[in-house]
């Protein structure tokens, strides 16, 4: 499906350079070495390789990470890009942080598969290190059993997103493109696994995390249940 989105996705997804900032507030000073799991086209690796850190970037869509390595071919300080599974980090070392923006953690369809990542994620982690984790706040989308994301006009494109909730108690998110130069219709769909904040909080703890916050934006306001997504930032403490 994200191939339909893939040369538009810095388009339709302006970069925040808020997010940034916000990282490196949450990471120890000493930090050097980070984890962009779930990186799509590359931004976010970008905005933190120009702060000097080490980034690799990984994402299960190779269109997508073909992109960002286009992006990078020549830069002195550019992200290493690797297209993987982000359950398959075993070789990648240890790091100072890691980070899964973008609402990538609900494409692993059982809490089984999340509690694998984020057990293996710990244990990439170094003494000190963080995992942050931003997700879309299913205890606001999903009171409904469908919503309609706003519509995202640029100059080549109109696209709309939906979600739905199917049998399983999964989720069906759908987009649809329309090239305005052609008129050419495009959609496609995944299935998503709504990961609540009291379910996210417990896998969490699961996974052996400790000094676990959870933000409503990157003002590092607390969440109160009512924001569009939050974001969680969890100490390893090297526990593993």
């Amino acid at each position: 499906m994200y191939d339909l989105i893939a040369e538009q996705y810095s388009q339709l997804f302006p970069p925040d350079q808020r997010r940034a900032g916000f990282i490196a507030d949450e990471l120890s000073p000493q930090a050097i070495r980070i984890l962009d799991a779930g990186c799509a086209t590359g931004d976010l690796s970008f905005e933190l390789a120009t702060r000097g850190y080490s980034i690799t970037g990984i994402d299960f869509n190779k269109a997508m990470v073909n992109i960002a390595v286009e992006r990078a071919a020549g830069g002195t300080l550019a992200p290493e890009f690797l297209h993987r599974n982000m359950l398959a980090i075993d070789d990648l070392g240890k790091y100072d942080g890691i980070v899964c923006f973008g609402n990538t953690l609900p494409h692993l369809l059982c809490e089984e598969d999340v509690l694998s990542f984020l057990i293996t994620a710990g244990r990439h982690l170094n003494q000190g290190g963080r995992l942050i984790i931003q997700i879309i706040n299913f205890n606001v989308m999903m009171k409904k059993s469908s919503f309609d994301f706003p519509e995202i006009e640029t100059e080549t494109t109109v696209f709309n997103r939906r979600y739905e909730v199917v049998e399983g108690g999964f989720i069906n998110f759908m987009i649809s493109t329309i090239d305005k130069t052609s008129g050419m219709k495009s959609s496609g769909s995944v299935k998503l696994l709504p990961l609540y904040q009291n379910r996210m909080l417990k896998l969490l703890k699961a996974a052996g995390f400790k000094d676990i916050s959870v933000y409503k934006d990157y003002d590092h306001h607390l969440s109160d249940e009512s924001e569009f997504a939050s974001i969680y930032s969890a100490f390893s403490g090297n526990v593993f």
